[in-house]
């Protein structure tokens, strides 16, 4: 039988936040994605706030997992309600598993409208650590290294939410993730742009 996945790019990478906030409870597997940019850009009204999204781009790639997907989930629906569901090309994804077969399909929630992070809607620390420790989960320093390198927007305004975090579908971290996340960032070099 034909299933459906998700490529998950921005929170869903976390299995907490996906676990808390979404009725997706299967298998993430980790894969890779040409033709499709991510980039600071997904404004939410009711959240002030500015997250990843996803838009076509003919040479670039991001790193990501595959997950489950029903879409008929409302849950699902009502948590990328800044987004709509577009199909991805087989042919467009990286990935090893056993679990896909060829006449399954596969989603990715694409950004309705872009706009750059500002001082109303900033980049939050509190949704880009639940990005990051989900890229960890999946794949360690380097796929955090590559979500860093392969998002576009950073230096838009972003600020440190961690006393008081604002994301609401946030993972729940610990000082030492915390810790490692800055680590990360900061070899990066892109810490610097965080107010």
């Amino acid at each position: 039988m034909a299933r459906s996945w998700l490529f998950g790019y921005g929170s869903l990478l976390s299995v907490q936040s996906r676990l808390a906030h979404s009725t997706i409870r299967g298998e993430a597997i980790p894969a890779r994605l040409t033709g499709w940019q991510r980039k600071w850009v997904t404004r939410s009204e009711n959240e002030l706030q500015t997250y990843v999204g996803a838009v076509k781009s003919s040479d670039t790639e991001m790193n990501g997992v595959l997950l489950p997907l029903d879409k008929s989930c409302t849950v699902l629906q009502a948590r990328e309600k800044d987004y709509q569901f577009s199909p991805v090309a087989k042919s467009s994804l990286d990935f090893m598993s056993d679990s896909v077969s060829n006449t399954d399909t596969f989603w990715i929630c694409e950004t309705l409208k872009e706009h750059n992070a500002n001082d109303t809607f900033p980049i939050t620390q509190s949704y880009v650590d639940t990005c990051l420790i989900g890229c960890y989960e999946v794949g360690g320093h380097q796929a955090v290294e590559a979500f860093v390198h392969t998002t576009h927007g950073w230096e838009n305004a972003w600020v440190n939410d961690r006393l008081n975090p604002s994301y609401p579908r946030r993972a729940v971290l610990e000082a030492g993730n915390f810790a490692l996340i800055d680590t990360l960032l900061a070899s990066t070099g892109i810490l610097q742009h965080r107010k």
